[in-house]
């Protein structure tokens, strides 16, 4: 009994080295990307996603920091996409991604068995602006505005905010009050506290003080000078991870300090688990915001959605939607099946 337990074993220890051994380990310098020196690494990960060949692979992201730039002309650019893959790990070692205008973080489409970890996103221009309220009066107030951090110009006493690649005002629909230096939001305040003042006659009346005319909207809660508000320059611009008809797809230990819509977004997916993945305000940097919008939005899913030790500070909207949604029906095919409009956030005419 004794010999047939060691033959066993040995054999367990051969079979799963040659499984070991038959997963690729492909790392991302071998293709051009190069950590810490601010070069577009969108190339790099497409060659090492073709490098796979339709092999299990995991492909490596030494430790550091990577670029992804939006391609010009194009109205939004995504950073990495897999596409019919299986079987593939993008493994991050504890990077971050710096992002650099209207881009999506991932589209993983048609895909199965995906898993993506160790890893924070951000955006070297953030879609949010945030000022502090120096005073606050009954015709005017007047905001502190970090001019490095959040570039803008005032022209025909109005302002503009400067990104790269984009310029933009004021977005009313969240503008969220925070209190300082907690940045929680002040309680009994809502979205858009302050009115559409904003859109209003600006001067610049120091540096990086910036008077805004007009009556502020009438609230139960007043306004008080030191408190924070963030200016959205959109609300539903693109999203960050993107999970689209897949299955069996794993985000981990990941923090999004920012993404440009919903954080996580998966449609007519099944089985997504989201492990320690949290839109994270940016304290380091004195933020109060995270994502633009939800951190996480599902959408016609099904088998088994699991938030597991998820913390969101900051997002714009919503911590989490799960939800199916009505499709237009624009034909009958037979007896049992119909032809219908996919649905939310997907292309007009795409069935």
């Amino acid at each position: 009994m004794k010999t047939i337990l060691r033959y066993a074993i040995a054999l367990y220890a051969i079979l799963v080295g040659v499984e070991v051994s038959a997963q690729q380990i492909i790392n991302i310098t071998d293709f051009g990307a190069s950590p810490n020196t601010r070069e577009d690494c969108r190339e790099a990960f497409a060659k090492a996603v073709e490098a796979c060949g339709g092999k299990d692979a995991t492909i490596v992201f030494p430790k550091g920091e990577y670029h992804f730039y939006q391609v010009a002309g194009e109205q939004r650019t995504t950073a990495m996409r897999l596409h019919r893959a299986k079987n593939i790990t993008i493994e991050g070692s504890g990077s971050e991604f710096v992002f650099h205008g209207n881009m999506g973080i991932m589209r993983i489409e048609h895909c199965e068995n995906i898993t993506v970890r160790n890893l924070s996103t951000d955006w070297e221009r953030t879609y949010i602006s945030q000022g502090e309220f120096v005073e606050v009066a009954d015709d005017h107030i007047d905001l502190r505005i970090d001019g490095k951090a959040y570039p803008y110009k005032i022209e025909n006493e109005r302002i503009t905010f400067i990104g790269e690649g984009w310029t933009a005002g004021v977005h009313d629909s969240y503008m969220n009050i925070h209190e300082n230096p907690s940045g929680e939001i002040a309680y009994r305040t809502r979205d858009s506290h302050t009115g559409n003042i904003f859109k209003g006659k600006a001067e610049q009346i120091a540096p990086d003080i910036v008077r805004f005319y007009g009556k502020p909207t009438p609230r139960e809660v007043a306004i008080k000078p030191g408190q924070i508000i963030t200016l959205y320059h959109g609300t539903y611009i693109t999203t960050g991870f993107e999970i689209g008809n897949s299955k069996n797809t794993l985000l981990e230990n990941i923090t999004l300090y920012h993404a440009l819509s919903t954080g996580v977004y998966g449609y007519r997916s099944e089985n997504i688990t989201l492990r320690k993945v949290s839109a994270t305000a940016r304290r380091d940097k004195g933020r109060v915001f995270s994502t633009v919008a939800d951190a996480s939005h599902f959408t016609c899913c099904r088998g088994e959605i699991l938030i597991d030790g998820c913390a969101h500070t900051g997002q714009g909207d919503d911590f989490i939607n799960v939800r199916g949604v009505y499709s237009r029906i624009t034909g009958v095919e037979s007896e049992n099946s119909v032809r219908a409009l996919r649905g939310w956030f997907i292309e007009p005419g795409d069935t």
